[in-house]
């Protein structure tokens, strides 16, 4: 059996398409736990009336403590062999769940990892990856979900989306979610710690995870904490993935993934942005590339194997260049490119 858990938080407008998505979905061993994290409008109403028509899905009501803590109220709850997360925003193509249990039966895992598809507020999809079906080690995988090497784009999407982990293994070792309210990035922590335990991790060729892009979400706002926030996330992680003996590896992919954050943070300073003014931007800009840790990554790094617009990127910010940074990042946020 799988267990599908859905935080619920002032989702009203969205959560009838998510659950319906699970009820519909063409695998039936499911039970679907709805947590109503404390939601202030008529989403744990909604909640409530699913679950007295249907007896596989359950609800639990709590106070608000955000996702990640609102996922391990779920895990406690949760009956199945494996467990599937889904933000309760998003939803599931009807096969996404029966791509996701064959794979791991027919290749003997302990967890399967699919794909996405991103997709408007009004319905347009604008972008879709399913991962080509292979197996791993998680040695082998886990590096990987950090980020990329410096010359290749190899990486696996660093998130819980579309995937079946073991209960056994969550049961077992007391894997747990942080709250996404220390760590901006909490499926990153969630995996490093999980994937200690795994023996064999399959991906399904399904892009069957639709995720919502819409401007209420909490990686679409703007927060003035965020770099900090990205500092003390990928502080954590180096930490992690060396006492737990990842390898140097794992470590060089993460500095690159701590990159694609940095940058995320820069171009937020955007005067559209930010509502700063364009001098407070870039005064804020230049206090990021001047940080002791960003510095530091950048010095270790082999910044020469990366491709022209990431070296120039990296370039920029360690001469603290924000004049020439605003420019870059507002050029390639219009074209929809990274720089």
């Amino acid at each position: 059996m799988i267990s599908v858990i859905v935080p619920v938080y002032n989702v009203e407008k969205y959560l009838r398409q998510c659950v319906d998505s699970l009820i519909d979905q063409t695998y039936k061993d499911v039970e679907i736990i709805l947590v109503d994290d404390g939601s202030k409008d008529g989403s744990g109403k909604i909640c409530d009336e699913y679950a007295e028509k249907y007896d596989f899905i359950r609800v639990i009501h709590k106070e608000n403590a955000g996702l990640g803590l609102a996922r391990n109220t779920g895990m406690e709850a949760a009956k199945g062999g494996f467990v599937n997360f889904v933000d309760s925003d998003d939803y599931l193509k009807p096969d996404t769940l029966e791509k996701l249990v064959n794979a791991l039966r027919e290749n003997g895992a302990d967890t399967c990892v699919g794909g996405y598809s991103r997709f408007f507020d009004g319905g347009e999809f604008t972008f879709s990856s399913a991962p080509e079906a292979a197996c791993y080690t998680a040695k082998e995988f886990l590096p990987r979900q950090m980020g990329s090497l410096p010359d290749k784009k190899d990486s696996f999407r660093p998130s819980v989306w579309c995937s079946l982990y073991s209960m056994d293994i969550i049961r077992k070792h007391g894997v747990r979610f942080p709250s996404e309210r220390e760590f901006i990035a909490e499926d990153m922590i969630f995996d490093i710690d999980y994937f200690r335990y795994s023996e064999k991790i399959c991906t399904a060729d399904t892009d069957g995870y639709c995720y919502r892009v819409n401007d209420n979400s909490l990686t679409q706002t703007y927060k003035s904490d965020r770099f900090e926030k990205s500092v003390y996330l990928f502080r954590e992680i180096l930490k992690r993935l060396d006492e737990y003996g990842w390898g140097d590896e794992s470590i060089l992919r993460a500095k690159r993934q701590y990159f694609v954050y940095l940058r995320k943070c820069l171009s937020e300073e955007n005067v559209n942005r930010s509502g700063k003014t364009k001098k407070e931007a870039k005064q804020s800009m230049k206090r990021m590339c001047s940080d002791e840790f960003t510095v530091s990554c950048i010095d270790s790094y082999p910044v020469s194997r990366l491709d022209f617009p990431q070296k120039l990127f990296l370039r920029l910010v360690k001469r603290r260049a924000a004049g020439l940074l605003y420019i870059l990042l507002e050029k390639t946020n219009k074209r929809g490119g990274k720089a």
